[in-house]
Parts: structure tokens; sequence; C-alpha cells
């Protein structure tokens, strides 16, 4: 229930991966410490579901989550505006997205994209899929460097199919024949065609260190 441009206490949480109807497995990181799933996006044709995304938090330092060296590096009026509380009651699932607002991200970070595995549009191929993929995170997680412009605006330097090359791609345990986008100045990225749906990952390069780049399907 919403009213007076605030959400109420009763308000319900937003779904999670574990909720969605989709037809193909679901991609995920494999298991690792440093990274811990926290929302999903997803894009729809009609009533079906057609584009999984799944988000994480990542814990630089996961065996202490309290050591400051977890903390993202926010501007003071974002630290600011999250250090007050808003004047009204807010369900627990808000004041949990808003804790997590404090550490970095891994923002729709490995995408699943359903695709016929006979029949696919030209904008279905991996590579495409893997640049569409690598263009949607530099704009909504690097706007500052890399967008000119007020709302939509201009993708500066955006990726093109020329920068992708083949890659073996780690994927449930084993390497598979897969692309990589290497060349980008904020993000890497790798992308796998499993057949009834392609599989792409996209990370900062700050955040490489922390992380093992492999895939496999979500439990």
């Amino acid at each position: 229930m919403e009213f007076a441009g605030h959400i109420t206490p009763d308000h319900p949480a937003p779904p999670t991966a574990d909720d969605l109807d989709f037809a193909v497995p679901i991609a995920t990181f494999v298991e690792q410490s440093a990274l811990e799933e926290f929302g999903v996006g997803t894009v729809a044709n009609g009533s079906t579901l057609v584009e999984v995304a799944l988000s994480f938090t990542l814990w630089r330092r996961p065996d202490d989550p309290e050591h400051p060296d977890n903390l993202a590096d926010l501007t003071p009026e974002v630290r600011a505006s999250l250090d007050v509380l808003p004047p009204w009651p807010l369900p627990a699932w808000m004041h949990e997205s808003r804790r997590r607002m404090r550490y970095p991200a891994l923002w729709e970070a490995v995408r699943t994209t359903r695709v016929d595995p006979v029949q696919r549009a030209d904008h279905e191929t991996p590579a495409a899929v893997l640049v569409h993929h690598v263009n949607h995170v530099l704009r909504n997680t690097f706007r500052g460097e890399r967008v000119r412009g007020e709302h939509f605006g201009e993708l500066l330097g955006a990726a093109t199919e020329r920068g992708v090359r083949p890659a073996a791609v780690s994927y449930d345990g084993a390497d598979v024949d897969g692309l990589e986008l290497d060349t980008d100045a904020h993000v890497t990225a790798i992308g796998v065609d499993l057949g009834d749906r392609l599989v792409t990952a996209v990370v900062a390069r700050e955040h490489l260190p922390h992380i093992r780049l492999a895939l496999r399907d979500r439990p």
C-alpha cells in the first residue's frame, strides 16, 4: 500500500529470483564469500519473462563485514542522506535496501537471456547480447564518467561488437567456448551461448581482484 508519496510498512517486498517463473535456469556467479546476491531485474515480452539479471553486494573483507574496507566510496551527500531516516516508518526490506547502499554493488552483473535455439533475431546473437549488457551497465553505473547529457544521455565510448573475441568461460565447473569483451576502461565482460539462453556477466574492473569470474546455474 502506497500513499502520500511514500511506502508504508506493509508494502510488499520486491520479488527475488526465487519468486520468478522463468522457463530456463537462471545463471549466477559460482559460490564465493565476496559476493552476496541482492536484487533482481527483469525484462518481459508481454507476460513472458525474457531476461533476468542478478545484482550482488561485494564484500572486500567477507570475514569481517564491519570492516571499513567493505564500505563503498560514497559522496558526502549520499552518505548524509543514508544517515537520516525518513519521518515515516519503512518496511524491513527497505531498511535493508538502504543499508546495502553503503556497500559496493555489482548491479545487474549476471544476465540470463532466453532465446529460441533454432531461430534468433539479429539482436539475439551472443556478441550483440554481450555488448548490450556492457552498455547497459556502463550507462547506469558509470553515468558521471561515461554519459553526456541529461536523462538517457549519450554513452561515450560505447562498446561495440568489434571488441568481442572468443574466450574460454568457466561454467558449472567446466571451461566452455564463450566470448569476452576486455577492451573497456571501466568494465570487463564474458558471455556464453547455452542454446536456449545466453548468459553474460559484466563486472567493474575495480572489483576484479575480489571475485572469481566464473558462472554456474543458480541452485
